[in-house]
């Protein structure tokens, strides 16, 4: 099927098919083409490319008997009502298809209206009223926003979840390869540790050498890691035993340069009368990539 941007125009006649099929429970395609071309309706001759989109983005589903029916979400009260199902069609879309301005859902109405960069979302998003000044808002549209914020928080978790845990994959190769033995994998067993992998100094020397693997699916450029007060503590009782593997993802072939405890804990910030941190950000391009390690 030809990719279909979501708009106005598609929301409108999608509201209609939806409540077709909802006031026929049960008809199967050719039932509910029959009712199509019989209604006075605006769908006309778009019906087939309404029905493929909607099958598609998972608005309706078919049965093996070939039964039509809603997306489950698609509630009786929201049905008769156009702003809300237009919404309740809106935010389907957006679980089922995730486009790329998804992850921005959970910064917020004015950050989001300046990551779309298709005018035909931007006005779904206004003509649903999910555009509006603070004052503005409804208890319907907070817990729409609400939802949307959660869901992309968990894209957004799940992502750094995946970048990690390819980091920490990459340095346990790594050290498998440059040692000649297995590292452990503290990461899995607890992140109470305040290091990620165990490994030892080099093939003879057996002293352990305690690693902090911190990855971005960014260029190093642009990139930055965040150290805890625990990864912190660790790093100093360590001491020169304490490194960081630092990875840049962002191409088919990783990148990875090995920096110092020292080189990390002297950029902490200190703590203030009455107040201490709990974590800091250090910016990957701070340290010196024109020597690092590459692994495809």
């Amino acid at each position: 099927m030809e990719e279909v941007t979501l708009s106005v125009g598609y929301l409108n006649y999608a509201s209609q098919f939806i409540r077709i099929i909802h006031d026929n429970p049960g008809s199967n395609l050719k039932m509910i083409e029959k009712i199509v071309s019989n209604a006075d309706i605006i769908i006309g001759k778009a019906s087939s490319k309404i029905f493929l989109m909607s099958l598609d983005i998972g608005w309706v589903i078919i049965a093996e008997d070939n039964s039509i029916s809603l997306n489950q979400n698609i509630r009786d009260d929201v049905v008769n009502d156009s702003i809300k199902l237009q919404r309740e069609l809106l935010w389907i879309y957006i679980e089922n298809k995730r486009p790329s301005w998804t992850k921005y859902l959970h910064k917020g109405v004015k950050t989001l209206s300046l990551r779309i960069t298709k005018s035909d979302i931007k006005q779904v998003f206004q003509d649903l009223r999910l555009f509006v000044e603070p004052d503005n808002t409804t208890p319907e549209i907070i817990q729409w926003w609400a939802r949307a914020t959660i869901f992309s928080r968990s894209i957004s978790n799940q992502k750094l979840l995946e970048t990690g845990n390819e980091g920490e994959f990459l340095s346990l190769n790594f050290e498998k390869e440059r040692t000649g033995i297995n590292p452990i994998h503290t990461a899995y067993y607890s992140h109470s540790y305040g290091y990620d992998i165990k490994s030892q100094k080099d093939t003879i020397d057996s002293t352990p050498l305690y690693i902090e693997v911190k990855s971005s699916a960014q260029k190093y450029e642009n990139a930055k890691f965040y150290l805890t007060r625990s990864e912190y503590e660790t790093c100093k009782e360590k001491d020169s035993r304490y490194i960081f593997h630092l990875w840049d993802l962002s191409f088919e072939i990783k990148r990875m340069i090995i920096i110092s405890g020292e080189q990390v804990l002297k950029r902490a910030p200190i703590d203030q009368e009455g107040g201490t941190w709990t974590n800091f950000s250090v910016d990957f391009s701070q340290f010196n990539w024109n020597d690092a390690y590459e692994s495809k």
